[in-house]
């Protein structure tokens, strides 16, 4: 595939393949653009012949200087940033084109970010991820995710069902995102001033030790999964933790595995969509009493999987909660003995009461 470095504006003469920043690009189908350290004018890419065309946009440097990269309509770009590269003065403006892709390494910085508004943005960025500018994704069914101690100002995730993923000790000032069933998932250690998902069947996840001003679920029903207590939201219909003791087998595309021994990234078996690799995975001790007094207030009656068919008398039992999450368990026990799984959904069976204590939570890809 044609292969062209990007270099500065007042580069002369130009070597084999390489383009002046600060002239417009007309792309051909399968083009790949390296974007070199010396580029330092703003680039604007159109389409050859009126396209459509997808294409490559490579940054594996810091550029000497700030400048703005433009994509326009009828192309789709996948644009590549290497690891350690500061792009805090550019600005990438995707807004016309069909779709975008965004992958960028660990320790990256970059400017505003104006995503595809009429196809899906494919975003994945790395750990120590930086921007201090607003980012806006369009009405497509977009995808975010980031790895841990990413640091972001105002985030419009836009209409469309929006799958958002932080890792660990995520900062942002604003997250939003619009009509839609968006997932959205932060780690531990989230610092936040705003969360609101708009009109849409939303599901919220926020791990541990979470520090949150203000989050509103929006219209329709709203599911919030969290381990921090305390944090204040309206429009949520339903706040609850999905809990395994430990013990319990799950099944894998390698066989069934205790829940203590899983990671996040490890595969599960789900029961409509296959093998689906696990969010996050977090344990805790909750003291018998805790649990009793939990299992008896109709709030959090969800909570305790058991409570729901308290009388059953199989010892069989698949666990299936509300809002779209379904799990799958292979026959196997807890450590005590007292509760085996199999794929019978709505058979819960009580555990004595001596042995009914949840250490494990566990939580995998929406279905």
């Amino acid at each position: 595939m044609p292969t062209y470095t990007i270099v500065a504006n007042d580069t002369d003469p130009l070597g084999p393949n390489e383009i002046a920043a600060g002239d417009t690009i007309f792309v051909s189908d399968g083009d790949i653009y390296i974007i070199d350290p010396s580029a330092d004018s703003n680039i604007t890419f159109e389409a050859s012949g009126g396209g459509p065309a997808e294409f490559d946009i490579q940054i594996s440097s810091t550029p000497n200087d700030g400048f703005n990269i433009q994509v326009k309509e009828d192309l789709t770009p996948n644009i590549t940033i290497g690891n350690r590269v500061d792009l805090s003065e550019t600005d990438l403006d995707v807004k016309a084109t069909d779709a975008a892709t965004l992958t960028a390494g660990n320790d990256v910085s970059l400017g505003k970010y104006d995503g595809s508004e009429s196809g899906p943005n494919t975003v994945v960025v790395g750990n120590r991820f930086t921007t201090d500018s607003d980012w806006k994704f369009g009405d497509a069914a977009d995808s975010l995710t980031v790895g841990n101690d990413g640091t972001f100002k105002n985030l419009d995730a836009g209409d469309g069902d929006d799958t958002i993923s932080f890792g660990f000790r995520a900062t942002i000032h604003d997250f939003k995102t619009g009509s839609g069933n968006d997932s959205v998932t932060f780690g531990d250690d989230l610092d936040a001033h705003n969360i609101k998902t708009e009109d849409g069947n939303d599901v919220i996840r926020i791990g541990k030790d979470a520090q949150v001003d203000k989050i509103d679920g929006g219209n329709n029903s709203d599911v919030l999964y969290t381990e921090t207590e305390g944090l204040q939201s309206k429009d949520i219909e339903n706040t609850q933790v999905v809990c395994f003791a430990s013990g319990m087998l799950i099944e894998t595309p390698d066989g069934s595995r205790a829940v203590e021994t899983l990671q996040s990234g490890d595969l599960v078996v789900t029961f409509d969509h296959g093998p689906q690799p696990i969010r996050w995975v977090r344990s805790s001790d909750h003291p018998l009493e805790e649990v009793d007094r939990r299992c008896k207030t109709r709030a959090d009656r969800r909570w305790c999987a058991w409570e729901r068919a308290a009388n059953a008398k199989s010892d069989r039992v698949a666990a299936t909660s509300n809002s779209g999450w379904r799990w799958r368990a292979v026959n196997g026990v807890f450590r005590s003995g007292s509760l085996c799984a199999r794929q019978s959904p709505d058979r819960i069976a009580r555990c004595p009461a001596h042995e009914r204590q949840v250490q494990n939570h566990m939580e995998p890809l929406r279905l």
